[in-house]
């Protein structure tokens, strides 16, 4: 591992064969810190691969055995690695709670080269918790300022740290990312030529496969679609010999984005097809998994004997909080059904409106059955409510093409992204990014001013 770290030259798939000895050998002898070094970067290496439920698996074991000797470095590792699965899953507000949790453990770590370098992977986790599943944020300028810092802070490093050159280059490569999402690609440029220079020195895998994503991603944002594809078709090489198929199923995307931009629908076809098919066998492999009950273990075996109490303290107050207002709704309940009995009969005009608005209301829940059985009779049938919804939208915002109006009515319809994706049978990451798109054409700021300008539609 070390040699890994200091060299570049061992892959993961060495890496890993070595853990798992060092893992087997760590548990026979009773050493335990070498236990809790393999299942850190087994975590790790797993992630990479896209195998979510090992890694979990992992960092559960991991976490279990490092509160009971009270390794506040290993914790602040394994939190580290957790926050990004959990980003990864879509588990934003856990994400949150588990950065937290990296900060606090890494406030315990005594030995001041361990605290810095997770500080530096703080502050890159700090950037991913601003962007969205494209890497996009409505604040490009403070995620680029925490990479930054995060590269300034690996640059501080000792030189004679056998973690140094693995460091700045995985800080300089999420910098550069970003850059060319910001569309400041000249800078993105400047930083891709540091990170070759290194890589020259560093011949990491890994690094080296990266390097060409993000070069792809520089020359698709510059237009030059034909070296975009020639960076891509590398990384999916590579991808194909390594055997990691999570990065060929991040890379098509793009790819296919690219053959489309030059008029190779054959091609752009093709890429779009394998994309679907792995994030079927993903999404399959994801409803197989105990991903949901991994992370309540994790969670619950994070949380520390007095916060357990405090939790179910609270869980009794909003307990007695809920059969309180239960009791004054009913009575209220009942007092309105008294006066009704008294009320006078209302008019024909009043009968009518409210049968209108009843009609209305049934028509809203048959649409909503409606999206969650058959999206194509959606489509429909909310153009018979709504039958000016997608014209006067369409005139007002002549921008918007037909599946940005589909969205906008699962907006209309008070759908969050996570029901949209799967009514639309999509990924969470293409409805949110659509969302975005969306808001950046009609020049909006955020979702709930979006759904107050469709209420009024």
């Amino acid at each position: 591992m070390d040699q890994r770290y200091s060299k570049g030259e061992i892959s993961q798939k060495d890496l890993l064969k070595y853990m798992t000895d060092l893992y087997d050998l760590s548990k026979y002898e009773g050493f335990v810190e070498g236990q809790l070094k393999s299942i850190i970067e087994t975590a790790k290496i797993n992630y990479d691969y896209g195998y979510f439920n090992a890694s979990l698996k992992k960092i559960n074991e991991g976490v279990a055995i490092a509160k009971l000797e009270k390794n506040s470095m290993a914790l602040c590792r394994l939190f580290l690695i957790y926050q990004r699965i959990l980003i990864k899953l879509d588990q934003f507000h856990e994400s949150q709670d588990a950065l937290k949790k990296c900060e606090y453990y890494n406030s315990l770590v005594s030995e001041n080269d361990e605290r810095d370098i997770n500080h530096i992977f703080i502050l890159l986790g700090k950037a991913e918790l601003l962007v969205d599943a494209n890497g996009l944020s409505k604040d490009m300028d403070t995620v680029v300022s925490l990479k930054r810092e995060a590269y300034s802070q690996a640059m501080l490093l000792r030189d004679n740290d056998k973690y140094k050159k693995f460091i700045v280059i995985n800080t300089l490569e999420s910098l550069a990312w970003s850059l060319a999402l910001a569309e400041k690609l000249s800078e993105a440029r400047e930083v891709v030529i540091k990170i070759d220079d290194l890589l020259m020195k560093y011949p990491n895998e890994e690094f080296i496969t990266q390097s060409f994503v993000i070069k792809g991603a520089i020359e698709n944002i510059s237009k030059d679609y034909q070296q975009a594809i020639k960076y891509f078709s590398i990384v999916i090489e590579r991808s194909a010999k390594n055997r990691n198929t999570y990065n060929f199923f991040e890379i098509t995307p793009m790819i296919s984005a690219s053959y489309g931009q030059i008029g190779d629908f054959e091609e752009a076809t093709k890429y779009s097809w394998k994309y679907a098919h792995l994030l079927d066998s993903i999404n399959s492999a994801n409803k197989k998994s105990n991903n949901i009950t991994l992370i309540k273990n994790i969670n619950l075996s994070a949380k520390d004997k007095q916060r357990v109490i405090s939790d179910v303290n609270k869980m009794l107050l909003y307990g007695i909080l809920v059969l309180i207002i239960s009791i004054e709704l009913l009575l209220f309940y009942q007092r309105i059904k008294r006066n009704s009995l008294v009320l006078p009969f209302i008019t024909n005009k009043e009968d009518k409106f409210q049968k209108e608005e009843i009609d209305i209301t049934i028509k809203v829940m048959r649409l909503i059955n409606f999206a969650k059985d058959d999206i194509n009779v959606y489509y429909v049938e909310f153009q018979k409510i709504y039958p000016y919804f997608y014209q006067n939208l369409k005139d007002r915002y002549p921008k918007l093409n037909i599946n940005d109006l589909n969205y906008c009515s699962f907006v209309k319809m008070n759908f969050n992204n996570e029901q949209i994706a799967e009514y639309t049978q999509t990924t969470l990451k293409s409805v949110e990014s659509r969302r975005y798109r969306i808001l950046k054409k009609i020049e909006i700021k955020s979702t709930s001013d979006l759904y107050i300008l469709l209420s009024k539609l």
